[in-house]
């Protein structure tokens, strides 16, 4: 039983260094700065769309014989190959990964490298660590984690008792859609299908049953969402008290940066610069391991260490196109890939669904084609508010359909 919590434990802080990047450092942060006085309706809204989502998905992989391929196999074999490789794409060397580099750089080490040769370094610590692939959880669990969660409470402490300014009024409207939008952003709902894969591997090598494996996996997944929830919280108030302050900030880099000079003055920026490097590290890390392990098994005569190189060497050509342009390139492509997965991730909870393999089709082709639709006529806002009633829908699709091919008269 006590092996059984330490390992919970292990790999809850695990989880939640791996889910806690570069996302989730800047987008809360700029949440707060937009919000002002409502900053606890838009961390609502941030929090169902990623620690919120990263439960479901966990649970989720649960309910569907703790294999992501059981998730998307209503879907068909092509469809759901299709969609984890762009998943894979997403988290991996397109946009997350890269953007962990990036934003690490512009936090600290600017003025000291140019980009190119601080990526080199940086993805060399990364793929470094990952063709360790045994210690992998224990590495960012004992060692990693402690270092990115002491400098994340210091931070949060200090701005909560010493506030860098007053807490203004809102300067937009739609703050609850704005904070699921970076919700979003993050990835993790992408990264909590892959991740999870990694935490199942890892668990079974170290041949626990299946009650136990149960047992460790939820109690990592809480762990997890926990630690997201508190930091979200803390890093969007302290958001909120720069708006008044740096009312035209580009990014959540610049916010941060502005907070921790402001609070600490320079020995501030170093504890940042700390903070920033785990907490994109950690990420790091975690993406090129579990998508390498994906890219094995679809390529097997590919070893697991020559995808690690592969996926490293693509996510450091990628870092160098700069912040800004990795978060602009990200949108559109989340808000196209969110429904149907999400109608996949709903279907794991409605068993009852008597689903055919035609329905769940017909339901993620409309679903992704919907959100296409709705994102190249309507726009973003417009998005925001029907893709929940529009996940909702799809998932009920393949009900809908199997009832009419029952009922057509013969």
């Amino acid at each position: 039983m006590n092996s059984v919590n330490k390992e919970a434990r292990i790999m809850g802080f695990a989880l939640f260094a791996m889910y806690f990047g570069a996302g989730n450092l800047i987008f809360p942060a700029a949440l707060g700065n937009l919000a002002g006085s409502d900053w606890f309706i838009g961390f609502i809204g941030y929090m169902l769309a990623d620690a919120g989502l990263v439960i479901l998905t966990m649970r989720a992989i649960m309910k569907s014989d703790r294999s992501y391929e059981t998730l998307l196999a209503p879907v068909g074999n092509v469809l759901s190959k299709i969609l984890i490789i762009a998943i894979s794409l997403c988290i991996g060397p397109m946009i997350a990964i890269p953007r962990t580099a990036a934003t690490s750089y512009e936090t600290g080490f600017a003025d000291l490298m140019p980009l190119p040769l601080y990526s080199a370094l940086y993805f060399l610590i990364a793929i470094a660590v990952c063709l360790n692939s045994g210690r992998l959880v224990n590495i960012v669990g004992k060692i990693m984690t402690p270092v990115l969660v002491a400098g994340l409470l210091i931070l949060i402490a200090v701005g909560i008792f010493s506030p860098a300014g007053p807490i203004g009024v809102a300067s937009t409207d739609g703050i609850l859609g704005i904070g699921v939008l970076n919700g979003f952003q993050t990835l993790d709902g992408f990264a909590a299908i892959l991740f999870s894969a990694l935490l199942l591997t890892d668990i079974y090598r170290k041949q626990y049953d299946d009650r136990e494996t149960n047992r460790i996996f939820t109690g990592a997944a809480i762990i997890a969402f926990l630690g997201l929830a508190l930091v979200y919280g803390g890093l969007t108030y302290l958001g909120a008290t720069s708006g008044q302050l740096l009312p035209n900030a580009d990014n959540g880099t610049d916010i941060l940066s502005f907070l921790v000079g402001r609070l600490f003055s320079g020995i501030g920026m170093r504890l940042l610069t700390i903070v920033m490097f785990f907490a994109c590290m950690t990420t790091t890390v975690g993406l090129i391991a579990s998508i390498s392990e994906q890219m094995h098994r679809y390529l097997p005569r590919l070893s697991y260490k020559i995808c690690v190189l592969i996926i490293g060497g693509a996510g450091f050509l990628v870092a160098n196109v700069g912040l800004n342009a990795l978060i602009a390139i990200a949108a559109p492509i989340l808000l196209v890939l969110y429904p149907p997965v999400l109608m996949l991730i709903i279907h794991a909870y409605a068993k009852r669904i008597p689903c055919d393999v035609i329905g769940a089709r017909v339901a993620f082709v409309i679903a992704l084609i919907v959100a296409t639709l709705l994102l190249l006529v309507d726009g973003l806002p417009q998005w925001l508010n029907g893709m929940p009633v529009l996940s909702y829908f799809l998932v009920n699709l393949p009900l809908r359909i199997r009832q009419h091919r029952i009922n057509r008269p013969s």
